[in-house]
């Protein structure tokens, strides 16, 4: 028999009560209530034939007893009220709902359509359906028993109110956004958008399309006069103006509007353009994400959150959390992202996958922070022409030196290699119905990046190794180069894997792993082609031992202050640190360190955070007590430090330093709102040339 479900630690007194145990679920509804119920209906319906291999039915007495509030008669209302639902203390609350056991039954009553409909989905959630069952491939598990604490209760309404989603490079066919409103149903969305970045609606305009919409409790936004979007509600055409909004990779901007309540975000988890596309794989930092939307809320853009997105497919994790903090903007703490992270994990595959995940998921987000798998082609692209019209900049040299701390470069693949190594173990506790949902969300991810990063480094150190006149006769460079080749052949299996074989090729033409045709996805860039009895040669080679090496270096992880300000806040999963620390305007931390007769060069680096006030976000420096120094981290979008900032997932910021022998302290004070240190190293090598600080 399947274990039992409980849903919630049980209350005082409390006792599991089985609202499933075999037979079919069933469920009474109130006679007037909205499109939206029936589809969440529908929804429920699938979701109890999967876990419980039977399908719902209704009946008079019984298990699910489904309100709505703003549709109810008087009976239905006094009936709500003798079973003691709370009607008062979320009736006038859009969207919210109220789900607990009375009387031996289930209850869920909503505020309106959409809270029904999200009330009776939660119940589905709390069965073991993930949202992204359709999208992410998540089989439930079949059960035998469902059971609940007797005196189980919770109240839900939303801290956004317009929670959305905004499509951009999509073609999509009107069965795909059917899947998509399902998805966003589950989700708790209910604005949809297309073509925000192109300031003009790219969402199919018919009858057809739009009561499809409607009936899964969704509006239909359409960007109006620059800076606001206009939808329709109550048969009203209304309008939010866009408050705040990031620049395209994560990072919040100023704005030129009014910050007050009742305005509206715009935040890109993918995005096309300059300095760089960022659409193959979700690697926005959570901590990032947490940081950044928590911000916009208390800052006033709290009406309207719009998530732009290429496809849900690969985003399951950010866009699952971007809309629980949307629902509930104190879903998530700080210093718990990487909590939310493994729940929803747990969630998806089970607690024995999710545990033996955490370590490797967290090195993951350190090394696609140190480069997003996107732009690791390390360049720039440009102003599309009709020759180029992605303006795809081609390849260039990484900095990262292979000569350096120890060898960074191999040292970088290595640590990759060992996330693989570690995901591909925990795959072996996933259950078979799971295993394509795990390659997409996990596996695909991990080892892609990890190929391209492979491809990309050792096709460098190929050219800077090897020569065109010498390279078949130089070991060293034909060793690289096979490396490279291979991964890039390793790459494009995965992807077939991906595109053809996945879900018994569900997603073929649905997903795309090469978006734009960059330079990035194509062969390695090598001295010359080398054939197949040189990659027989040398195709053997094992990972080249890179041990750290600090050279003398004095260096230090954001959060390893010696004192700071009350305000200083650390976030988790948040800088290559993975635990940067935030600080608003006059909070200041205090380093100490030890040194002999030192000169050389401070580097620091900083999330690349904008001031959102205005002007340049800025830090002093102050080393013992000399005069302190002023430094900018970022500046106005489109001027190089920001671009600097952007492609490198780090502002860094060198300074000239002098040290006597003996004890000193290290104060970093800030001068605006919204900074966050990340790293600082002082290094007695002002021109060293290098990519990675070299800490663990």
């Amino acid at each position: 028999m399947a274990a039992a479900l409980c849903l919630l630690p049980a209350s005082v007194g409390a006792k599991a009560f089985d609202w499933y145990r075999g037979g079919h679920v069933t469920y009474d509804l109130q006679k007037k209530h909205d499109a939206v119920v029936e589809k969440a209906i529908d929804l429920f319906g699938s979701d109890m034939q999967a876990v419980t291999g039977k399908s719902i039915r209704q009946a008079s007495n019984a298990d699910v007893e489904i309100f709505q509030l703003n549709t109810a008669s008087n009976k239905e209302l006094k009936a709500m009220e003798s079973l003691k639902v709370p009607l008062m203390q979320f009736i006038t609350k859009k969207d919210a709902f109220w789900l607990g056991v009375r009387g031996g039954k289930i209850i869920i009553a909503g505020s309106n359509g959409c809270g029904t409909a999200y009330g009776l989905l939660e119940l589905s959630r709390m069965a073991g359906v993930s949202p992204w069952v359709w999208w992410g491939d998540v089989k439930p598990a079949q059960r035998n028993r469902l059971t609940i604490d007797d005196k189980f209760e919770v109240l839900r309404a939303p801290s956004v109110a317009l929670r959305g989603i905004n499509l951009e490079q999509t073609a999509w066919k009107v069965s795909d956004y059917r899947q998509l409103f399902q998805l966003m149903l589950r989700l708790r969305a209910n604005v949809v958008s297309a073509g925000w970045d192109g300031g003009q609606s790219t969402l199919p305009d018919n009858k057809v399309f739009k009561a499809m919409a409607d009936s899964f409790g969704i509006k239909m936004a359409m960007p109006h006069d620059g800076n606001a979007l206009r939808m329709r509600e109550h048969k009203k055409n209304i309008s939010v103006d866009i408050t705040l909004h990031d620049d395209g990779y994560g990072y919040l901007m100023p704005t030129d509007n009014a910050l007050d309540n009742g305005g509206g975000l715009i935040y890109h988890l993918s995005f096309a353009g300059q300095p760089h596309d960022n659409l193959w794989l979700p690697t926005t930092q959570p901590g990032l994400v947490v940081n950044e939307l928590q911000t916009a809320f208390y800052r006033g853009a709290n009406r309207l959150w719009l998530v732009s997105i290429n496809n849900p497919k690969p985003l399951a994790y950010p866009l699952s959390l971007a809309m629980d903090l949307a629902w509930n903007i104190n879903s998530v703490g700080s210093t718990n992202v990487a909590n939310h992270l493994k729940t929803w994990l747990e969630e998806q595959f089970g607690k024995p996958v999710a545990d033996r995940l955490a370590k490797p998921m967290n090195d993951f987000i350190r090394l696609t922070t140190i480069r997003r798998p996107d732009m690791m082609d390390f360049s720039k692209q440009t102003t599309p022409t009709k020759a180029n019209p992605s303006g795809d900049g081609g390849v260039k040299n990484t900095e990262f030196n292979a000569e350096e701390f120890g060898n960074e470069l191999e040292r970088y693949i290595n640590d990759y290699h060992a996330v693989s190594q570690s995901v591909d173990k925990a795959a072996e506790l996933v259950d078979d119905r799971l295993r394509d949902a795990y390659f997409a969300a996990v596996q695909y991810p991990v080892k892609a990046s990890m190929l391209m990063a492979v491809k990309q480094l050792q096709a460098q150190e190929a050219r800077l190794i090897g020569r065109p006149v010498s390279f078949h006769h130089d070991d060293e460079a034909l060793e690289s180069a096979v490396r490279s080749m291979k991964a890039y052949s390793a790459l494009q299996q995965l992807n077939r894997y991906y595109t053809d074989s996945l879900a018994g090729g569900k997603w073929k033409g649905k997903v795309d792993l090469t978006p734009r045709g960059l330079a990035l996805y194509a062969q390695p860039l090598l001295p010359d082609t080398i054939s197949e009895k040189e990659i027989s040669k040398y195709g053997n080679g094992g990972p080249i031992d890179a041990p750290l090496e600090d050279d003398g270096c004095i260096i230090r992880q954001g959060y390893e202050y010696a004192s700071g300000s009350k305000g200083a806040t650390e976030v988790s999963l948040l800088g290559r640190s993975l635990r940067a620390v935030t600080l608003q305007q006059g909070d200041s931390l205090v380093y100490e360190f030890q040194t002999g007769t030192f000169g050389g060069v401070l580097r620091l680096a900083f999330v690349p955070l904008f001031s959102l006030d205005g002007g340049s976000s800025q830090c002093s420096i102050q080393i013992d007590n000399q005069p302190a120094t002023t430094i900018i981290i970022n500046d106005g979008s489109q001027s190089e430090r920001w671009v600097n900032g952007v492609l490198r997932g780090q502002s860094l910021i060198n300074l000239p330093v002098a040290l006597k022998q003996g004890r000193h302290t290290l104060t970093v004070k800030a001068l605006n709102d919204h900074v966050a240190i990340d790293q600082w190293m002082i290094d007695r090598y002002v021109n060293r040339h290098f990519y990675v600080f070299p800490v663990k």
